[in-house]
């Protein structure tokens, strides 16, 4: 790391480099972004609530698809506890 950057965090991650997550960047996918790139911009994008979306008593960590139509619906997809994740894919 240069003498310029240390002590800083992430020096790439400035207000100058948001443009990078945005949509208007020219790697944007779309709908082609794969399952891991998908889930994290849903974890972005999605407003995480203090509570699992299922039991409502642990705090959520985890982003479940809903219906297996994979997309950028957020409200194709709930905050879950790792327990409530596991037996709702179960179900599925």
């Amino acid at each position: 790391m240069s003498k310029a950057h240390q002590g800083k965090k992430k020096p790439w991650a400035s207000k100058h480099n948001s443009k990078r997550l945005r949509e208007e960047n020219p790697n944007w996918k779309g709908d082609k972004v794969g399952y891991a790139g998908l889930h994290l911009w849903i974890r972005r994008n999605k407003p995480k609530p203090e509570f699992c979306e299922m039991c409502n008593k642990k705090p959520p960590r985890d982003v479940a698809n809903i219906d297996g139509n994979y997309n950028r619906d957020i409200y194709n997809y709930k905050w879950l506890c790792k327990k409530c994740h596991r037996n709702f894919d179960l179900k599925k």
